[in-house]
């Protein structure tokens, strides 16, 4: 079905996108209304056209991006003296394994044996497989896996298909290994692979590292590059990143005993969000029971970025259970002390970021083992030295500048904690040297969407817990099978136990985006040879009753491998075919949306007779204010990306859209939640309305499983004109706004028509009213009074306004108008001006003639206009006091040759009378009464004029024989006016 998603606007799309096409229809025929720019596109190869491209959502390299990832499963495994089998397993296909995954995996033996071309018969019967990672060669997909194993022949890299047939293979290494043949791949640490896209070239590297051979140091990380196409690719070495005796600062040792040889993992993931991947090294030595020979070192975590082509150290430290950090390297007895033995790392949104100040909701960096609590070689494991440690970043070490590249990202330590562990992890494999794999740590999306991580460890899953404000990762699961002290084989306890393979994804395709864990089990019988696995799944499902979500697990029935001497398995999750959701860059257009109202500004109240020169009277938006949760800045408008797009995608959930912005790079994240200044003034004496339009960079992108257009829309500072309300009613009708009604506003000019209470704003259509704290103020001598109202946490969410970007960028997709019936309408947020912290103000200036006052109050509500809610920011006035009015538009309506007829109409405030004088230039008395008239009249007759003699007259109107400041003058036409 078609699948309409759009992360953005709570209004109605169909009517706004009508409006939206003929607004902008108008302006692109430079009608420009308002005051405002004509909606003008992108000029290509311009700097505004370079910056829109370099900061495309998903990138503009034309690489393919996944954005939602349906995976499929690959186990690969054998014994001492067998072959390796495989098998693939797509459990949202539609073959027999679909919708499966909880069920039991059958025996793959003699069923899905691998064979290699480039061994001898002799030495693939007893091939080991040591490490796995999906690997993208080019098609957005992982659908290739890279695989460590070792024969008779040495160590292996391979580039294999989904039916793990090799497509290229290169050797790693022949060196003498014999010594640790057996250990370094069953225990996971002696071999790790990592693959990722670190140059944002769209084709994966292949990061690898194998233990030394005998008695050297070339302990060493290599990274391998991938050319060609389809069944031609090949693998190449390009060069090492580094030497991990030389990462740990123990340089001088050597491989000459187990307990020496470096223990690695390696993860690739964008921990930045730039669009490139980073890698996350962790690394240490075994330790040794007894033997000072060998140097106590615990785990160290090394973050590297390829930065300009280079290889570059970004982030280091020892994550430690003990109140400081370990520095890397320090192998002092104090540095022993609570530090993490046989570590690993997994990268996660375990919890929502609170770094407000660029949107970005970076991952956490999870490593997690068991802690030394002694500080001595002989670790005792048991279930209660468990530890978690959490790195994070938190912006980038230089700003953004419209340059899209890779960035380096500032790292900053984020949380610590110890735990209880399950009875799976309680001893090393070979209990004389207390060896042991790294403690594998996954983070996965165990309720998919926008949900943080929850965090698989060895058997375990736990998930972030704020309790009043001080958070943790709190258990949540533990597979039934680990939650028994003891297990026995027949009559023979279980004493050495670990999780040898873990692969996290979304295996059975649900539309939310929830991923499962499918790990297996290595133990071991002390005393004996005889090795044993078990494959696992955790899942979590939502509860019938919609209460929350409920774990379940399952196992295989019986050992999947039982009593065998050694047992190697790798579990995989990859991408090989077209049911995931991949995007390529097309382009980018500007568009632009209706005219629309930011805030009605209400006059100053003033009598108009006295002019509307307002000294520092005005009625202001967006005066700093330190109060509210705004934090003192003097912002009010904030937009945000939103994202719409028609996609053909079956049993599609909720999970799909939010997905899709996790995959939002840093750049677009930084302006993705945009704070604009606002400060808008209206002191011109007249009411005004503040409009505004918004450019919105429309990009496009194709979903290449069914080559379908996609969009992803991201608004750009609005521009704005503050207009007075009669400007706006003449533009409002032909751009279909509404109108502002005289009754909803004072009468500028007319204190009398200020409402006096909050009531009357109710009345007339307001709602959510507040008035400033400092109470009413009385202007009846010289000077200025400012009154200010904040909007505070307590109050934002009332005052919090939909920011109008209904825009033509919802354009047409294969034939259908993007809401005109598509499918679903998917709405998470919407773009807003919030004017929490910030300060909106209004000043009054004394009147400048005696008689004359009142007393005032400054007031903010929300006015219903266009549909939706807009601040109006205005004033209460009562105890007003002014003499009559004087009249309005003096004028000359008859002229003989010896008299003229004077008119007039009432003035706003009602008269007894009107007297008429004859203003006298440069005499001592500069007004001379002609006569009065009763204030009903609205004309006077002038007689007895002299042809040859200019006249200039004014009248005032008089109640209680008080009169009014002069009217406008006038003359006849042999009188000059002034």
């Amino acid at each position: 079905m078609a699948l309409l998603l759009s992360a953005i606007l709570c209004v109605q799309l169909l009517p706004a996108m009508a409006r939206a096409e003929e607004g902008t229809a108008a302006a692109s025929e430079g009608k420009g209304a308002f005051g405002l720019p004509a909606a003008t596109g992108l000029t290509a190869d311009s700097a505004e056209y370079n910056s829109a491209v370099a900061d495309a959502p998903f990138g503009s390299s034309g690489r393919a991006v996944p954005l939602f990832v349906k995976s499929e499963l690959m186990l690969s495994y054998s014994w001492g003296g067998a072959p390796l089998y495989s098998h693939t397993y797509d459990y949202n296909g539609g073959g027999s394994e679909a919708g499966n995954l909880m069920g039991a995996f059958p025996n793959l033996a003699n069923q899905y044996r691998v064979t290699f071309n480039s061994l001898p018969a002799s030495a693939q019967a007893s091939y080991r497989v040591a490490a796995t990672d999906g690997v993208n060669t080019g098609s957005g997909r992982q659908e290739h896996i890279a695989m460590i194993g070792l024969s008779a022949a040495g160590i292996e890299l391979s580039l294999r298909d989904r039916n793990n047939k090799a497509v290229h293979t290169s050797t790693v290494s022949s060196g003498n290994r014999n010594w640790i043949n057996r250990l370094a791949f069953e225990l996971g640490g002696f071999a790790a692979i990592a693959c990722g896209d670190f140059d944002g070239d769209g084709v994966d590297s292949v990061v690898v590292y194998v233990p030394p051979t005998q008695g050297t140091r070339d302990a060493k990380l290599m990274e391998y590059t991938i050319s060609g196409e389809g069944s031609s690719l090949t693998l190449a070495e390009s060069g090492e990143i580094g030497n991990v005796y030389e990462l740990l600062g123990v340089s001088t040792l050597k491989a000459d005993h187990i307990q020496n040889v470096p223990v690695v993992q390696l993860t690739a993931a964008d921990t930045d969000k730039d669009g490139y991947d980073e890698l996350i090294i962790t690394a240490g030595l075994n330790d040794t029971y007894g033997n000072d020979g060998v140097k106590n070192l615990g785990t160290q975590v090394f973050l590297y970025d390829r930065l300009e082509g280079m290889w570059t150290q970004t982030f280091k430290y020892a994550p430690s259970a003990g109140d400081g950090p370990v520095a890397v390297g320090d192998v002092s007895a104090a540095s022993k002390l609570h530090r993490y033995v046989w570590g690993s790392s997994s990268v996660g949104n375990v919890l929502v970021s609170d770094d407000s100040s660029t949107g970005t909701d970076f991952p956490e960096i999870v490593t997690a083992g068991m802690i030394d609590y002694t500080g001595t070689h002989n670790i005792t494991i048991n279930n209660k030295t468990c530890g978690f440690s959490m790195v994070r970043c938190v912006g980038m070490t230089e700003a953004w500048t419209g340059v899209q590249k890779n960035f380096q990202g500032r790292y900053e330590f984020l949380h610590r904690q110890t735990h209880t562990t399950n009875t799976l992890t309680t001893h090393g494999l070979y209990s004389g040297d207390e060896v042991l794999s790294p403690l594998i740590v996954k983070c996965f999306r165990y309720q998919g969407g926008a949900q943080p991580d929850a965090v698989f460890f060895s058997g375990s899953v736990y998930a972030w817990a704020d309790n009043d404000g001080s958070g943790t990762l709190a258990h949540k699961y533990t597979h039934g099978a680990f939650t028994q002290t003891d297990k026995y084989i027949g009559s023979t306890k279980i004493t050495n136990k670990q999780v040898q393979a873990v692969a996290v994804g979304n295996f059975d395709g649900n539309g939310e985006g929830r991923e499962q864990v499918v790990f297996a089990s290595l133990v071991k019988q002390s005393g004996t040879g005889n090795h044993y696995s078990t494959l696992y799944t955790i899942d979590c499902q939502p509860k019938g009753d919609n209460s929350g979500y409920a774990f379940r697990h399952s196992e295989t029935k019986g050992w999947f491998i039982s009593k065998q001497s050694g047992a190697y398995v790798c579990l995989t999750d990859f991408n090989y075919d077209s049911d995931s959701t991949l995007v390529r860059y097309v382009g980018v257009e500007r568009q632009w949306t209706d005219y629309d109202v930011l805030a009605v500004l209400e006059a100053v109240p003033y009598f108009e007779e006295l002019g509307d020169d307002l000294g520092e009277g005005r009625t202001a938006y967006g005066k700093s204010s330190s109060s509210g949760s705004g934090s003192g800045k003097s912002h009010g408008l904030n937009t945000t990306v939103m994202v719409g797009y028609e996609v053909e995608f079956e049993n599609s959930g909720a999970g799909f859209e939010t997905t899709i912005e996790n995959n939002f790079t840093w750049a677009t994240n930084v302006s993705r939640s945009i704070e604009h200044s606002v400060d808008y003034e209206n002191n011109s004496g007249e009411n005004a309305v503040v409009v505004y339009r918004v450019p919105v960079l429309v990009y496009t992108y194709q979903n290449l499983s069914d080559g379908k257009d996609m969009a992803v829309m991201k608004t750009l500072p609005p521009h704005t004109s503050i207009v007075s309300v009669e400007e706006y009613n003449e533009e409002a009708v032909a751009y279909r706004l509404e109108p502002i009604a005289e009754d909803r506003l004072a009468e500028a000019g007319n204190p009398f028509s200020y409402r006096s209470n909050i009531g009357q704003i109710t009345n007339a259509g307001g709602s959510t009213p507040l008035v400033s704290k400092s109470g009413w103020s009385e202007l009846t001598g010289k000077g200025n009074i400012e009154k200010t109202i904040t909007v505070t946490e307590e109050t934002e969410r009332s005052f919090e306004y939909e920011l109008s970007v209904n825009v033509v960028a919802w354009k047409k997709f294969g034939g259908t108008k993007v809401g005109g019936g598509a499918g679903y309408t998917f709405t998470k947020s919407h773009s807003s001006m919030n004017g929490t912290g910030t300060e909106h103000s209004g000043s009054v200036n004394s009147p400048k003639a005696d008689g004359y006052g009142f007393s005032w109050n400054f007031a903010m509500w929300n006015m219903t206009l266009n549909g939706k809610k807009v601040p109006a920011l205005g004033y209460l006035v009562k105890d007003i006091y002014a003499p009559s009015s004087p009249p309005r538009d003096l004028a000359v309506e008859t002229l003989t040759s010896t008299g003229a007829t004077l008119t007039w109409s009432a003035g706003s405030r009602p008269a007894e009378e009107y007297r008429i004088y004859r203003v006298m230039e440069n005499a001592a008395r500069p007004y001379a009464f002609v006569g009065a008239v009763s204030g009903t009249k609205n004309s006077f007759e002038l007689n007895d004029l002299a042809g040859d003699v200019s006249y200039t007259f004014v009248a005032r109107g008089c109640t209680n024989g008080v009169e009014s400041v002069d009217s406008s003058s006038i003359s006849s036409p042999s009188v000059s006016s002034r």
